[in-house]
Parts: C-alpha cells; structure tokens; sequence
C-alpha cells in the first residue's frame, strides 16, 4: 500500500480546518483524533451518548462537548483525547465539516485497508532527541522481538504511538512510556484489542512498571531512546532497583541498562552508531552485554534512514538486540548498509529490504542451523559474520558491524596478514600525543613553528613542507617524555586518526631541529615514532599508505559524523615483519618516489616561467 495514498486520509479530514484559526500541527492532531473516534464509535466502543454520531447532531458544541467527556475519561482514551475540546472550539462550525468526513471515511472502511500509524505518519513534531522512525523499520523491530504467544511487550521512550502501533494485531499487554505529552500513543492504543497501559514519567528516575517493590519483565522490548537528551540528576544513585552496573554511563548507556533491566527475552533497540565503538563508560556498558552474553546481534542500518521521515536526520543508527533469557555465545553481524539489503526511493530516499534475511540470521537457532545447514548460504561473508562473544570482548567490546562483516578484499588481506610473519604496531613504535590545544596560538609570547596538517601528507614521497604557522608554548610536565618531543624528527611517521583517517605521511631526514622554525603534527594526528635506532619505520609507512595498508587501517576506523581511530586498536594493529631485503627494496621505492615529486615540482616551476619570461622579454624589446 503506497504510503502517499495513506496519507491522503488525513488530508481529507484536514481540508474543512484549513479555513480556520487553528495552528496546522494542532489541526492535524484534531483530524486524526476525529478519525480514532469515528473508528471507537463504529466499533460500538463508546457510550451512544458519546459516539461522534450523536454528538454531530448538536452541531460544533456537541463535537466540543462530546471531546470533553472524552478527555476526562481516563487511561487510554482520555489521554488520546486530551486538548481536542479546546482546538475543537478553535475550529468553530468547521468542526462539523472535518468530523463528517472523519464518520464517512471510517464507515467506508478506511483502517480496514490503511495502517493507523501510516495514516499519522506526519503528525509527528520535531522535538529533540525524539525522532519518529519510519514505519518498515518499525515493523522489522516487531518481528524480531515479538513471538505470536508474547504476552507482555514494553515500549519505553514512546512518544511517537509507532511502536505501540506496531502491536496492534498482538495480544499481548503493552506497557509504554514517555516523559512527553503527546496523544500519538494513547490514539494507537484505541486500535488495539489487548490491554494497554500508557504511563507519562521519567523512565529513568521513576519506572512505572513496578510491582511489589520489583520491577516487572517484559518478553519484548520495542524502544528506540531519545538521542542527545542530556540526563538530569545523579540516576544511579537515587535508583531502588539496581540497574546500572555501570552508573557513569552515557545516557544511552543508562537507558540501555534499564531496558535490560526490565527485559526477560528479547529487546530490539535502535542505538547511535557512536555508542558501538565508544570508548570509557560505553565501552563497559558493552562489556556487561557481553559479558552477560546478551548481545544476540547487531545490525547496522544503511546512512540516511531516518531522513525519510517528516522530521528526518541524517544521524547514523544501528540495532541492538540483546537476549537476556537465553545466553549468546555467539554476536551475529549483519551489515545491512550493503545494496542486498537497501531499496532505493524516489527523492533520495531509501528503505529496507530482504528484511526477512535480517530476521532469520539473527534469530536462528542451533536446531535450525541443524536442520537447513544451507539456509544462509545466500548470505556471504561481505553481509553476515557470527563471532564469539569471547573474541568480540577480546577486541575492545567494540560491536560495530564493519569490523566483523568484511569485504571480500579485506577478507583476503586479512587472511593474509594472518599467514605471514607479523608483529603488534606498538612493538615496533612509540605513540606521541600532539601538543594540547592550551598550547597552541594562545594569549602568550611563544615560539613561531609549522604545523604538519592533514593537507600537508602528499600520497607519495616525504612531507614536503608545513603550510601553517602556529606559536607555540611548551609545557613543563608534558604528557610524556621531554617536551621537545612534540617537535617531528627524521623518518617519523604522521598518521591521521581523526577526519581524514589513515593519511599517512613520512618526516624527511633533513627536518628543521627542535625550536623555533621546527615541524610539529596538528591535533587530529598521532605521531609513530622507531622505539629504538635500530628500527627504520619507512617500509611500514610505505606499506600503511598502500591500499592494501589503507584496507588494514579501515578494519579499526571508526566513527558516526566524524571518522577516528581508536587509538587502542591502533595499538594492537598487526603489521609485516619486513625482511631486510623488502625493507630495503621499500626505502629504495620511497627514495625515487621523492626523487620524481622534486623533478615535477622543478617542472612546474619551469612551465610557469614559459609565459613569464615571454612577456618580460617582449616588454624589455
């Protein structure tokens, strides 16, 4: 069902409200409202002296009146129908118009064919952190979590009426949350036949589902928790039923502890892409998933699919599903950014598709593996991979799919690397900081250097020369070492970890000393510097800037808006143990490669002396 066609039902109830004073969210509002309530009425749901027949029969203060009695009803029903009485009376006689229309199009079987929630798909309004999500993805977090037989399905965070929405045909009891006053949710309850509580509170500081001083298990969790909310209050320690094993998490770590906290089965969540691989708080918030073995699996959502979405956002998100009544062992990936898994839109857009391939892999079982051992074969190693949840702990925690889920290129780089002779970064280099920001261009007399940019580390050949002047003021209890090590030193290695990661550039032997006029590397930078004199790092760096070293570096790079690199990764990078002859072979290779930039920048020079020296020697004739 096309999903403009949809949202012409709305339209059609909000034509008589256009010629009013009413605000267009709040007109919008009303409509839907209207609608939910020809939709009570026609069920026989309602009082007869409360259905919109009746109270169409006294005009525009029947309407009104009528609303009224609905708002104070109670649970569901009154908070769906809270505020419609006061936009009703805005709306003066139109309201008549737009309700008649509402009646005709329920009678005529409007929701027999259309989704409630697709119908509301625009009335969602920008608010921050809450962002609606569209109604495909919505559905795919149904499937995952929600078996034919649940009984109970929490929906905590829920503003936008989506993910209760999504209930719909469930009989299960749906709890759902939010700190937010908003009708959406209460409206999608009236359309279902189960049990529904909706509670307005702090999920955080005041849960509402509790009982007996405990609080209550849910056999799915539907969530997709605000981004970007700052959390008021120290949560963990006014918290009475220790949830946060973690109590310095981010707020997402925090709400992703009380989902699990609440959870007794499976919790689809949709998650930024930043708490993934983040590192400090983050970072233990995974390792307690982990460690639990509750991460059953994670799916990273191709860029832009929340955009489509009246209030879009480019912001890159992922889904989280944890299992906290049966033990993972195993984190199965799936890169659902990749073409098997998107359908491309008109306008740009896009959505999911082979959803049910999304589904079957991250649900599987032994037994079905057992039985269908052929049933993913379609579904190759660029797509899905199942790891150890020992080996994801092992590497960092980080759960971000695309270190797991490789490109076949990268898969045969990686098997390579692992065939030859090979040795951690951090064996054969020191890691060195650049100079603090504190340090840089600050209100004090200091000392004039260049500063070795991104923009300054050319593909081939060494760094030729610093196009920044800073001044500079030097520490007197650097990070490490002596302060005048910040300066770059012949053969030292810039690498970029943050923005433009993995450019590499190499410090020629003939660099300026420390001091002033000496080369130091800019702020998104780490400097790898030999660990001893032994050590010459041009055949490594050589080998990092190559694009078999550019795919090594992108299994570790990381990054929602920004790329980085973990530094800790970095770290642990393995590299080839060059033998003295490809050693010298490479340092020959790079030699030439500077050998021929000197010769194109003597070229350069001459040619933009031809036309020169031609008008200088027609002028001096």
């Amino acid at each position: 069902m096309a999903e403009k066609t949809s949202k012409q039902v709305l339209l059609q109830v909000l034509e008589p409200l256009k010629m009013t004073a009413v605000m267009p969210q709040d007109a919008a509002i009303l409509a839907f409202q209207l609608l939910a309530w020809a939709d009570q009425s026609a069920k026989g749901a309602l009082e007869s002296s409360d259905t919109i027949d009746a109270a169409l029969q006294s005009g525009a203060m029947g309407v009104a009146e009528t609303l009224e009695r609905l708002a104070g009803a109670g649970g569901p029903l009154g908070q769906a129908f809270n505020n419609a009485a006061v936009v009703a009376r805005s709306a003066s006689t139109q309201v008549v118009a737009a309700a008649s229309v509402a009646q005709r199009l329920v009678e005529g079987g409007v929701f027999d064919r259309y989704f409630p929630a697709d119908v509301a798909s625009d009335l969602l309004p920008w608010t921050p952190g809450y962002l609606p999500v569209p109604s495909a993805l919505v559905r795919l977090l149904a499937d995952l979590v929600m078996a034919d037989d649940a009984q109970s399905i929490y929906c905590p965070w829920e503003f936008s009426g989506q993910f209760v929405a999504a209930t719909l045909w469930s009989k299960a009891h749906v709890h759902a949350e939010s700190v937010l006053s908003f009708p959406l949710p209460a409206l999608m309850a009236l359309f279902r036949k189960s049990e529904t509580t909706l509670s307005a509170t702090n999920t955080l500081l005041f849960p509402s589902a509790v009982k007996g001083g405990r609080l209550e298990k849910f056999e799915a969790v539907l969530s997709f928790p605000p981004i970007g909310v700052k959390i008021e209050g120290d949560v963990a320690t006014r918290d009475l039923y220790d949830r946060f094993a973690v109590p310095k998490a981010t707020a997402t770590g925090l709400m992703l502890q009380h989902i699990a906290a609440q959870s007794d089965g499976l919790a689809a969540i949709i998650v930024p892409n930043s708490f993934l691989f983040g590192p400090g708080n983050d970072k233990e918030v995974r390792e307690l998933f982990l460690r639990k073995r509750q991460v059953q699996a994670v799916i990273a959502l191709p860029g832009g699919i929340l955009s489509s979405t009246n209030v879009g956002t480019n912001i890159p998100v992922a889904i989280l599903l944890l299992n906290t009544r049966h033990a993972s062992e195993t984190v199965r990936f799936i890169d659902a950014t990749q073409p098997h898994f998107v359908k491309a839109l008109p306008k740009g857009r896009i959505e999911l598709a082979s959803e049910s391939d999304i589904i079957d892999y991250s649900l599987w079982t032994d037994d079905v593996r057992a039985n269908s051992p052929d049933a993913f074969e379609h579904l190759d190693a660029s797509l899905v991979a199942t790891v150890a949840a020992e080996d994801v702990l092992a590497n960092d925690a980080l759960l971000q799919v695309d270190r797991y889920v490789m490109s076949p290129d990268r898969r045969r780089l990686q098997t390579l690397l692992d065939a030859a002779a090979s040795v951690p970064l951090e064996n054969l280099v020191e890691f060195v900081s650049p100079l603090p920001n504190k340090g840089r261009d600050g209100d004090f007399e200091g000392t004039q250097v260049q500063e070795v940019g991104a923009a300054d580390l050319p593909p081939a050949g060494y760094i030729r020369w610093p196009s920044r002047s800073v001044s500079i003021q030097l520490t007197k209890k650097p990070r490490s070492g002596d302060a005048k090590d910040v300066f770059l030193r012949p053969f030292d290695v810039v690498l970029i970890i943050k923005g433009s990661v993995g450019k590499i550039g190499i410090v020629p032997e003939h660099v300026p000393p420390p001091g002033a006029g000496g080369w130091i590397a800019g702020q998104s930078a780490i400097v790898l510097r030999a660990r001893d004199d032994t050590i010459d790092l041009r055949a490594m760096a050589l080998m990092l800037r190559s694009r078999i070293g550019q795919e090594l570096m992108a299994s570790i790079q990381s990054g929602a808006t920004i790329p980085m690199m973990s530094l800790s990764a970095l770290r642990r990078l393995p590299v080839p143990s060059f033998p003295p002859a490809l050693a010298k072979k490479a340092i020959e290779v790079l030699e030439r490669e500077a050998q021929i930039q000197r010769e194109i920048d003597e070229l350069l020079i001459e040619q933009s002396e031809l036309s020169e020296s031609l008008w200088d020697n027609l002028l001096s004739d």
